[in-house]
């Protein structure tokens, strides 16, 4: 398969649109001083992903019937939230709840 040097110019031209976006901000932000009500504000960001993620693990939607709680998955959060606070290592509670998953998805389906 041979690629063209149009597909290539596309491709750069779409890294470059998508990145836009996202190194903007952080260029602006170096430039100018940001309120402490900002600072504090951004604080909180990392926190809500991460719930964010979690919460849309743990609930899924069913079609028309709405939201279902994942047992399985509450199980697997369970244990790898006590994981994380007694270790406070990162690599060891994602592979703890990669295995968690792993077997309580083997156990209970």
């Amino acid at each position: 398969m041979t690629t063209s040097w149009w597909f290539i110019l596309v491709l750069f031209a779409a890294m470059v649109v998508a990145s836009i976006p996202r190194l903007v901000p952080f260029m602006l932000s170096s430039k100018f001083e940001l309120p402490i009500i900002v600072i504090r504000w951004l604080n909180y960001v990392p926190i809500c992903l991460f719930i964010a993620l979690v919460i849309s693990s743990i609930v899924t939607q069913e079609g028309s019937r709405g939201y279902h709680l994942s047992g399985v998955s509450i199980m697997a959060t369970i244990l790898t939230f006590l994981i994380a606070f007694k270790t406070k290592n990162l690599l060891i509670t994602v592979i703890a709840g990669i295995l968690f998953m792993f077997i309580l998805r083997l156990l209970f389906g």
